[in-house]
């Protein structure tokens, strides 16, 4: 899965694996330096394709089991 991920798309869970448990959306746009929008459609991507969740409005986690570790060992 971590091959059909664009550069974005990766720089966007990178930023989300800094966090514990759930990721706050607001926070991305500070750790990305990028705009709300920006945020918004990677989010959007990342959710049509599976890689994450968003169970409270807001706030972004991980869709698949280990996929958070494997990424930081894949790209760290």
């Amino acid at each position: 899965m971590l091959s059909e991920l664009s550069p974005a798309d990766i720089e966007f869970l990178l930023a989300m694996s800094r966090d514990e448990d759930k990721t706050l959306q607001a926070n991305l746009k500070t750790r990305l330096a990028k705009s709300p929008s920006h945020v918004s459609i990677y989010k959007k991507r990342l959710l049509e394709a599976g890689v994450i969740n968003e169970p409270i409005r807001g706030k972004l986690v991980f869709a698949l089991p280990g996929f958070k570790d494997y990424l930081i060992k894949a790209m760290g």
